[in-house]
């Protein structure tokens, strides 16, 4: 696993369910995305995930339900010219700080 800190910076209660930040950083990006299950935050199932790329890296960041991953993404050209984003693929290099908030029990 690549994630090497998670920081929770506190907890809200918004009924019966807790909202937590969490600060993420990842240091060498694994092809398919990097684990980050309800237990890496302290619950037992997440509602909802929001991921942000908190650093000038120009990745982007994306929650992966099925697969309980964060994955990365870059922008890039495609062959019809326009702007796309394309999953990040290989691992060495790819670094980023994540800024992240899920909701659930």
């Amino acid at each position: 696993m690549a994630i090497d800190k998670v920081d929770l910076e506190g907890t809200e209660f918004a009924g019966a369910m807790k909202v937590r930040f969490a600060d993420v950083d990842i240091s060498d990006y694994s092809a398919g995305g990097e684990t980050f299950d309800p237990s890496d935050a302290g619950m037992h199932r997440y509602q909802f995930v929001q991921a942000n790329v908190a650093d000038d890296s120009g990745l982007t960041a994306h929650y992966d339900r099925a697969n309980e991953t964060i994955r990365l993404y870059q922008q890039t050209d495609t062959d019809e010219g326009g702007a796309g984003d394309q999953e990040l693929t290989e691992a060495v290099g790819a670094a980023a700080t994540l800024s992240i908030m899920v909701m659930g029990r």
